[in-house]
């Protein structure tokens, strides 16, 4: 990706697109879409969206969020798929869980992915089913992706960095 990409637009028009765990289809489509349109390659696994080759030789870092949501509860003052921007703040549902984390890391990953080609094999996953643990989501791309040296994932922590192995 090598033109800026107006973030904050993709997030609004993506928050748009219901995609509550096990219905995100449509969420998929137009990501799978967007990242077609931008020049990537990208394989789609049930809703999971694959950026980048993981045959290729290398040490392979995955960088990793999901774009399902729970669904919307009693209290919203707003419709939850209108997204409303008030001074810095996006609210819809799903913006900070993990919608801010998709266009972060495809952000990240389309400005990296060029530079660390010689020292690493960087891959992109925008993941389904995250919320429920659904056997469609990450847990039905593991056995293509291989041995991996590090997984980055967005998910939001109240802003303080964590470190797990699992």
């Amino acid at each position: 990706m090598s033109a800026e990409v107006p973030y904050t637009d993709l997030l609004m028009d993506m928050l748009s697109i219901p995609a509550v765990s096990r219905e995100e289809k449509l969420r998929a489509d137009f990501l799978e879409n967007y990242l077609q349109g931008a020049g990537f390659p990208v394989s789609r696994i049930h809703h999971n969206l694959l950026v980048g080759d993981p045959e290729v030789k290398g040490p392979a870092v995955l960088m990793n969020s999901h774009l399902d949501t729970v669904p919307p509860v009693e209290g919203w003052t707003t419709d939850p798929y209108a997204p409303v921007v008030e001074g810095d703040r996006i609210t819809a549902l799903g913006s900070n869980d993990a919608g801010a984390s998709v266009v972060t890391m495809l952000a990240a990953f389309g400005r990296m992915k060029e530079e660390l080609k010689e020292r690493m094999n960087l891959l992109l996953l925008i993941s389904a089913e995250e919320e429920v643990s659904g056997e469609n989501g990450i847990a039905s791309v593991l056995s293509i992706l291989g041995k991996l040296e590090a997984v980055l994932v967005g998910e939001p922590t109240g802003m303080n960095p964590a470190v797990a192995e699992r």
